[in-house]
């Protein structure tokens, strides 16, 4: 259970949850766009109570991608049109190539079926399906799980190009610390159920950080 968590993630910034299975990182990364609901406190964007956002809107400008890689359309370009279309957005097919490209799926063609796609390639329909609704904030859960190292590396430096160039802001669940070098940004880590950080990486290095931190830390760097 998370207990008096306080995070703040700047637009445009990048910003990593770490933590062993099962400490909440995948609760908490589902606030902010009302797919869970906290039991106390607040979760704000742009300075105002998620709670009083439209949730069509809401989810317009704020995605969340699963760790469970799945298609939603028979083809791939109707699978990255659905979210469009729940919005009532325009889906040209400049923007879905776009988006395709961003998740280096390049090899696809729009009016090719979804079905007998690897667990990688679903991994990467699912994060171009939320890149082709432009967010302003994107919550990323375990985006590399299914990836092999080096389509990791390349996937991360791809999504810090788009956010640089769109100002969104990412916040990324993951196991994978390691991976930062290609995505950098502050680490905050949950250990029963409180959040530390989050860290730049002059902090992880220099600063005097919380046991909890610290062990947590090196028995991360011990298990890789």
């Amino acid at each position: 259970m998370l207990q008096d968590v306080s995070l703040s993630a700047p637009a445009g910034s990048v910003t990593y949850l770490a933590g062993e299975s099962g400490c909440g990182k995948s609760t908490l990364l589902k606030m902010p766009s009302r797919l869970i609901e906290p039991n106390a406190g607040a979760v704000r964007i742009v300075g105002r109570d998620v709670r009083e956002w439209d949730v069509r809107s809401l989810r317009r400008h704020v995605v969340y991608v699963s760790q469970r890689p799945i298609a939603l359309g028979e083809t791939v370009g109707a699978d990255l049109k659905i979210p469009l279309d729940w919005h009532g957005l325009p889906g040209s097919e400049d923007l879905l190539r776009q988006a395709l490209v961003t998740a280096h799926l390049p090899e696809l063609s729009l009016e090719q079926t979804t079905r007998g796609l690897s667990e990688g390639q679903l991994s990467r329909l699912g994060l171009a399906r939320a890149l082709a609704l432009q967010p302003k904030v994107l919550l990323l859960d375990e985006p590399t799980a299914a990836l092999d190292p080096n389509s990791a590396q390349s996937i991360l430096v791809s999504l810090g190009s788009w956010a640089q160039a769109s100002q969104a802001t990412i916040i990324c669940a993951t196991h994978r610390l390691l991976e930062r070098g290609a995505l950098p940004g502050r680490l905050a880590v949950i250990v029963q159920g409180h959040l530390w950080g989050p860290y730049s990486d002059v902090e992880l290095t220099e600063a005097k950080l919380p046991q909890a931190v610290a062990d947590f830390l090196r028995q991360t760097e011990t298990a890789g």
